[in-house]
């Protein structure tokens, strides 16, 4: 039996990119079949599937959360954890014009946001749970969004 696996392991070794590239075959003709299999054994094997995870979890925390802290400095973790914040909070994200250094995003309403400069965000407190306040900072973002503030250009901002 170890002579076969030797040999098998040889073999892998020398045609490793074919044998990747049939699996990749297989799994293209197959793919509805070998997915309807993943979902039988997840739903069969879920207690199992959970102890392992949290097995991997427990052994590997530190691991887990260096990573975490890498991804949340990229620009996309940084989105994600924006997302995540608003969802929480029941409220959209859909952006009215692109981030630039320097910028908040401001909620005009429950949905639609707007980067605006950090020092025009912070200078009125404003929630939107109060229309009066959000009129007052609503009115300086629009106008933010279409004039020049403090020398900072519009230009290329909006999308």
């Amino acid at each position: 039996m170890k002579n076969r696996t030797k040999y098998q392991r040889k073999y892998y070794q020398k045609n490793k990119e074919h044998i990747l590239e049939q699996r990749k075959e297989h799994y293209q003709d197959h793919k509805e079949h070998t997915l309807e299999q993943h979902k039988e054994h997840y739903q069969n094997n879920k207690k199992e599937i959970a102890e392992q995870h949290k097995k991997y979890y427990q052994d590997n925390k530190e691991e887990i959360k260096e990573q975490h802290k890498k991804y949340n400095k990229t620009e996309k973790g940084k989105e994600t954890i924006k997302r995540s914040n608003h969802k929480r909070r029941d409220l959209g994200f859909d952006q009215l014009n692109k981030p630039f250094e320097g910028c908040e995003s401001h909620h005009i309403n429950k949905n639609h946001v707007i980067f605006i400069d950090r020092n025009i965000h912070r200078s009125i407190y404003h929630t939107l749970k109060k229309p009066e306040t959000m009129t007052k900072i609503n009115f300086l973002a629009l106008e933010f969004l279409t004039k020049d503030w403090n020398g900072i250009k519009i230009e290329g901002l909006i999308k």
